[in-house]
């Protein structure tokens, strides 16, 4: 199973953490070599979009978990061929975080 991992994101000057990046990790566990692999089957399969809520709202409840998730901002990498059903995504991920977690729409960056 794949899994979100989270690389910080640090301000140069003072060293502090004031966001992180959400990626795809554990891709090898199912046999892929890597994330884009997972990305371009999702593709294929015409499940490309679901894939990506899927991975987005895991990220969003790891970010909620956090001590410093209402001071910090998640970074959601989305796949570009998404840009067609860009706004659908947005919304249910909106919808997603409105409804099951206490994070402002503001503080996650697609």
């Amino acid at each position: 199973m794949v899994e979100n991992a989270f690389q910080p994101i640090v301000e140069a000057g003072t060293g502090t953490v004031f966001g992180y990046e959400s990626l795809m990790r554990g891709q090898e566990r199912i046999g892929y070599d890597t994330p884009v692999d997972i990305l371009d089957e999702a593709h294929r399969a015409g499940q490309l979009l679901q894939l990506e809520q899927m991975l987005a709202s895991r990220a969003l409840a790891k970010f909620a978990t956090l001590s410093n998730f209402s001071t910090s901002t998640l970074f959601l990498n989305l796949d570009v061929r998404l840009i067609p059903d860009g706004e659908r995504l947005v919304e249910s991920l909106l919808q997603h975080t409105s409804r099951n977690l206490s994070i402002s729409p503001s503080a996650a960056i697609s």
